[in-house]
């Protein structure tokens, strides 16, 4: 297995979603039985406790949101992705798909450092299999502005000081 870990966030800012391009590409092709090459996105946080996968692809199949026991659970409705064209400077064999992916980071990340991981699972077969990743972006959770602060502040002091008798 060939891993990358990419650090998206120290910590300092709770994360809101990440935006990233990917692809894979093998000679490998569908066989019935045998464990195809792949690779796997996953967010984690420091610990490698919290750890959520994105998407697993490989020759005959792309699973968005794979889940299983102990991970953090993606839902579909916050999971964006789309197909793009596979770049011609990129790794390429017999099938290759390459995709634009964005998510929303779920609460128990934020604060937390987090790592975005690609994992290319070699099956040790003559096939060759490749993989590319490019353009991480994390994108925070908006602050409120400081204006809109300042207002809320002044109404709700108007609001208390209408309902102070003294």
């Amino acid at each position: 297995m060939i891993s990358a870990q990419i650090a998206v966030s120290d910590g300092s800012l709770a994360i809101e979603r990440i935006s990233f391009l990917f692809g894979f590409t093998t000679d490998e092709t569908q066989t019935p039985g045998e464990f195809l090459d792949s690779l796997t996105a996953a967010l984690s946080d420091e610990t490698s406790i919290t750890f959520m996968p994105i998407v697993t692809v490989d020759a005959a199949t792309v699973l968005w949101a794979p889940g299983g026991d102990g991970t953090v659970p993606v839902s579909d409705s916050d999971l964006v992705r789309e197909e793009i064209a596979y770049p011609l400077d990129a790794p390429m064999l017999a099938t290759r798909r390459s995709w634009r992916v964005e998510f929303l980071v779920p609460d128990n990340f934020h604060g937390a450092p987090l790592f975005l991981y690609f994992d290319l699972f070699n099956n040790g077969n003559s096939m060759g299999s490749a993989a590319w990743f490019d353009d991480v972006v994390a994108i925070p959770v908006p602050e409120p502005a400081g204006a809109s602060l300042i207002l809320i502040g002044v109404c709700c002091r108007a609001i208390f000081k209408r309902r102070d008798p003294g």
